[in-house]
C-alpha cells in the first residue's frame, strides 16, 4: 500500500472515530440538557394547574388526551378535581418532587407539587424525551455525516500535493541510468526531503568512486600481467624446444596450457574493462523460437532427411 492510500485512510479513520465519540458524547449533553428543559416545563405545568380555579364537585372532571404526550391530576383533600381520562380515579401514590414510574401502561418523568389542601400531578412520557434528544443530535450531527465524504475528497488531495516531492524524486530515480552517477539537483524547500537528496547524492559519489576502482582496477590488472605472461610464454616455448626428456616435455607441454588458459583470462578481462553491460543491452531484442526452429530446420533439412532410419 503506497503512502498517500495509508495516510488517507488513517485520517479518515480518525475522523470518523471523532465523529463517533462526538455523537456519543452530544447525545448524552442533549438528553442531559433535555432532562432539565422538560422538568422545568413540568414545573411551570404544574405551577399553572395548582392554581386553577376548580371547585369541589360530584364528578372530576375528565380532560381527554390521546396523544398522551401530557397527562395531570389535580387533588384536593382527596378528592379529584380534574384529570386525564387515560389516568384512574385513584390517587397515584408519589412523594413530592421529581421521580421516573410506570403510568397508564408507559414509562413516564413524574412531578408532584403540593401546596395547602391541593396537590397536582403532571406525568410526561420518556419516550418524548428520547426523541428530543435524537432530534437535536441529528440536526447537529447530520451535517457532519454527510461533510464526510467531501472531506476524504479533500484530504485525499492534500496528501497528494504534501506528498508531490516524493512522487517526483521517485520517477527521478526510476527514469536513471544504471551508471548515471551525476548528483540530484534540485532545489527543494521541504526540510524532510533535503536530507534524503543530500544522502543520495553522497551515495551517488561513493558508488562511482567505487564503481571506477573496480572497473580501473581490473584493466590495470589485465594490463600488467600481460607483459609477465607473454615472457613466461616465450621461455617455457624455447625451453620445451630444447628438452630431449619426454618426461620434462609433457611437463612444460602442461605448464604452456595453464598459461594459455590464464592469457585467455587477461584477455577476457581487458574485453570486460572496454565494455559495459549496457552497451550488451541496448543490443538484445525479442526473438521468435518458433522462427529460428523453422529457420534451422530448413537450412539443415537434407542433413536430418538423410538422418531417418529406413523402414
Amino acid at each position: 500500500m503506497s503512502i498517500r492510500k495509508r495516510l488517507t485512510l488513517i485520517l479518515l479513520s480518525m475522523m470518523v472515530l471523532t465523529c463517533f465519540l462526538a455523537l456519543v458524547k452530544g447525545y448524552q449533553k442533549s438528553m442531559h440538557h433535555g432532562e432539565s428543559l422538560l422538568d422545568d416545563e413540568l414545573k411551570i405545568v404544574a405551577g399553572v394547574l395548582i392554581e386553577q380555579p376548580l371547585a369541589l364537585s360530584t364528578d372530576a372532571v375528565q380532560v381527554s388526551n390521546n396523544s398522551a404526550q401530557l397527562l395531570y391530576q389535580i387533588w384536593q383533600n382527596n378528592n379529584l378535581l380534574s384529570g386525564s381520562s387515560s389516568l384512574t380515579n385513584n390517587q397515584i401514590s408519589f412523594s413530592e418532587g421529581f421521580q421516573t414510574a410506570n403510568v397508564a401502561g408507559q414509562r413516564m418523568r413524574v412531578f408532584v407539587m403540593s401546596k395547602n389542601t391541593r396537590k397536582v400531578i403532571v406525568a410526561e412520557p420518556m419516550a418524548k424525551r428520547f426523541e428530543l434528544a435524537e432530534a437535536v443530535i441529528l440536526s447537529a450531527m447530520l451535517p457532519m455525516l454527510w461533510a464526510v465524504p467531501l472531506l476524504a475528497i479533500f484530504i485525499s488531495f492534500f496528501v497528494k500535493y504534501a506528498l508531490a516531492p516524493l512522487t517526483r524524486l521517485s520517477k527521478q530515480l526510476a527514469s536513471r541510468q544504471a551508471n548515471d552517477f551525476t548528483p540530484i539537483n534540485w532545489q527543494v524547500t521541504d526540510e524532510e526531503i533535503k536530507p534524503v537528496i543530500n544522502r543520495l547524492n553522497d551515495l551517488f559519489k561513493r558508488v562511482e568512486t567505487a564503481y571506477l576502482r573496480e572497473r580501473f582496477f581490473a584493466s590495470d590488472a589485465a594490463h600488467e600481467l600481460r607483459t609477465p605472461l607473454s615472457s613466461l610464454k616465450i621461455n617455457v616455448h624455447n625451453l620445451a624446444n630444447k628438452q630431449s626428456n619426454l618426461q620434462d616435455h609433457q611437463e612444460l607441454q602442461a605448464m604452456s596450457q595453464g598459461i594459455n588458459r590464464l592469457s585467455n583470462i587477461v584477455e577476457q578481462m581487458l574485453i570486460l574493462g572496454r565494455t559495459q553491460p549496457e552497451q550488451w543491452q541496448r543490443q538484445f531484442s525479442e526473438q521468435s523460437l518458433l522462427t529460428i526452429t523453422q529457420q534451422v530446420v530448413s537450412e539443415q533439412y537434407d542433413k536430418i532427411d538423410r538422418k531417418k532410419p529406413n523402414h
